[in-house]
């Protein structure tokens, strides 16, 4: 063996083998090494930022933010891609918007658009140029917020102010502010960096809560508002409650998708609001937010995930709705007039049992375009249609149509539509809320300086009391000594044949008043997007009984006769029902209802013949000398169907019945 292995051949099969063991080992170096070279980075791209003045700094600062935070991409964890500024504006350009873009909405399709993770928005709130020390130096007040794409949420951001080097009185005062800007992106992009909000991992989920293996030693606290997703997927909004040093309990406001374990629980990033103002020091004052009883920050967080949801779903609704379970079922007697019509039953879920006041519901049915056909109460979840309208009803009208960002102080008052129901023909309705919230509490309303802006997505109205000028001018000078007069304007005084030169009275300058202080809430009003009912709803007028008469005698088998619930104007298959009753009341326990049968006949339609003193019959039909008919109708199409009566029948009956005598089986 030795002599092979001396051997040209054997020296050869030698390397072959060893090239044969390492060669896999080897390969997997090579693999791992590659798999961990090969990140997928997250994309992000900075907006054009905000001059709350009005003025040109905007695209200065979101340019010098776009350079610091390029520069400080492999700083973050994982390390992240910038967008250009040249790929933002073209985008923005290509989707037909006007830079810089202010609502949340137009914010979030560029950020799609660009299949950016991350999209960071900003405000110049405040600047100046001041003396110092024979020279000048620039302030500036900067806000920065990092909103994630797909959910719509703030994940991070700074509100800072920066100055610039003291320059000599020669610099331009726009290279001044254009190095405060510099200053004032790179301290915002490292404490960006710097600020790690806690993450957790839900382990166990129970009835409206989830158990999490993150608890103080994280960063978690009790009261933060999270939201948990799955990958991309938003699956619900909760708030930590029971926190421990290792674990914590999230209870569930809101269930979107339905949590699992193995979702991700994040804390929504408290965007921080300043004052428009410097401090004495040149710094910024931090405004800290006012506790709400309906709590801001959860009303935020499921604004902009209904937001989401309508802007993912092409704006056509969804279930973070506010109004959702809407049904719409034929009734006989609306608010017990005797007029029939139809009953709009919904339910509102979280977001609206949460929202400061629930102020109207607005009804629309399919055949009137634009304006309600009823109203309902903001605290009520039912409201009627009816074939006789009532008149002199107006709804809340010309309030802001959610996901738009702007903020109507109080609506107009618009008459309700009074266009009728018909018999018998189909109809489809939809329910949309009108409610007030809190200026504070809307999202993308306010400006990172804690006002509201002009223009889009500001208010256009709130009250501010206004100090009262002073008098400008002085009182008037005083007629010379006889016969001078003294001079309005201070001139002197003509002499008077045996007067003294007059002397002007010169008036004391009045004082400027003083600024008033804004009082008061300011309260935004808005209507939400439409919730559908999912079938159809065909109002009928209740058959009416034709045979056997009202106190007729039955001698045997009995048919019994009704108008029909189908015209010829408005053609469709009905179902009927026939039940008859011990009781006038048509009590359940005295109730029995026979199987159902359907046609398409208008004028009178006629059951089957029946013995009401047959051994099936029930025995409180076949022991009573005195029964109850009725007959009910409804579309077979409609879903779900009337309003149910006692027995749970979805048919519309007549509110009385039809007495008819029979003998009594023992």
């Amino acid at each position: 063996m030795r002599r092979f292995f001396d051997t040209l051949p054997g020296k050869l099969t030698c390397q072959f083998v060893a090239v044969t063991v390492t060669l896999p080992s080897f390969t997997l170096g090579l693999v791992l090494r590659a798999q961990a070279q090969f990140v997928t980075r997250q994309e992000w791209a900075v907006m054009p930022f905000v001059d709350d003045h009005g003025g040109k700094l905007g695209p200065v600062a979101s340019d010098q933010f776009q350079t610091e935070l390029s520069k400080a991409a492999q700083s973050f964890n994982p390390p992240i891609d910038v967008a250009s500024n040249d790929q933002v504006n073209r985008q923005i350009e290509s989707l037909g918007y006007v830079s810089p873009v202010v609502d949340q909405t137009s914010l979030l399709r560029v950020g799609q658009a660009l299949r950016a993770k991350v999209l960071i928005t900003g405000h110049v709130v405040n600047s100046r140029v001041v003396d110092v020390d024979g020279g000048k130096q620039a302030q500036v007040i900067m806000t920065s917020e990092a909103v994630d794409v797909s959910s719509g949420l703030p994940i991070n951001g700074a509100a800072l102010s920066a100055s610039s080097p003291v320059r000599s009185m020669s610099t331009s005062d726009a290279d001044m502010l254009a190095d405060a800007l510099d200053q004032a992106a790179s301290d915002s992009v490292q404490k960006i960096i710097s600020q790690t909000l806690p993450v957790g991992t839900v382990l166990n989920t129970y009835v409206n809560s989830a158990l999490m293996n993150q608890g103080t030693r994280t960063g978690f606290e009790n009261g933060q508002t999270v939201i948990i997703d799955r990958g991309s997927l938003e699956v619900g909004i909760g708030k930590i409650e029971d926190v421990q040093p290792d674990q914590s309990t999230v209870k569930l406001v809101k269930e979107i998708q339905g949590i699992q374990p193995g979702d991700t629980v994040r804390v929504i990033f408290q965007v921080p609001h300043v004052a428009s103002n410097f401090t004495n020091s040149g710094g910024v004052h931090i405004i800290k937010p006012k506790s709400h009883s309906n709590d801001s920050a959860l009303i935020s967080v499921l604004l902009v995930v209904g937001l989401m949801a309508l802007l993912l779903g092409g704006g056509k609704g969804s279930s973070t709705a506010p109004v959702g379970g809407v049904v719409a079922s034929a009734l006989d007697n609306v608010n017990t007039n005797n007029v029939p019509g139809v009953q709009i039953s919904f339910s509102p879920d979280g977001f609206a049992k949460s929202s400061v006041e629930n102020q109207q519901f607005l009804i629309f049915r399919s055949d009137v375009a634009g304006t309600p056909v009823a109203v309902a109460p903001g605290h009520s979840t039912v409201g009627y249609d009816s074939v006789t309208p009532q008149t002199g009803l107006t709804y809340d009208s010309g309030v802001t149509p959610w996901p738009q960002v702007a903020c109507v102080g109080g609506p107009g008052q618009t008459p309700v539509s009074t266009t009728a129901l018909v018999p018998g023909r189909p109809y489809t309705y939809s329910v949309e809320l009108v409610y007030m919230l809190n200026a504070l509490d809307v999202p993308g309303l306010l400006n990172s300086s804690g006002t509201t802006g002009g223009g889009t997505g500001g208010l256009s109205t709130g009250t501010t009391a206004t100090g009262t000028t002073g008098t400008a001018t002085g009182t008037t000078g005083t007629t010379g000594t006889t016969g001078t007069t003294g001079g309005t304007t201070g001139l002197t005084g003509t002499t008077g044949t045996t007067g003294t030169t007059g002397t002007t009275a010169t008036g004391t300058t009045g004082t400027t008043g003083s600024t008033g202080t804004t009082t008061g809430t300011t309260y935004c009003w808005f209507v939400s997007p439409p919730s559908s009912q999912s079938g159809q709803v065909t109002p009928i007028a209740p058959p009416t009984g034709t045979s056997p008469a009202n106190g007729a005698t039955a001698t045997g088998p009995v048919s019994f006769s009704v108008t029909s619930v189908v015209t010829a104007s408005t053609p469709f298959t009905a179902s009927y029902m026939l039940e008859v009753s011990a009781d006038p009341q048509f009590l359940k326990i005295d109730t029995y209802s026979f199987p159902v049968f359907q046609s398409s006949q208008s004028g009178t339609v006629t059951t089957q013949a029946y013995n009401l003193n047959a051994a099936t019959t029930p025995a409180f039909i076949r022991n009573a000398s005195l029964v109850y008919w009725r007959v009910g109708g409804a579309n077979v199409a409609d879903s779900p169907g009337p309003v149910p009566d006692s027995l749970g029948n979805r048919f519309v009956f007549p509110v009385s019945g039809y007495a008819l005598k029979k003998t009594a089986v023992p």
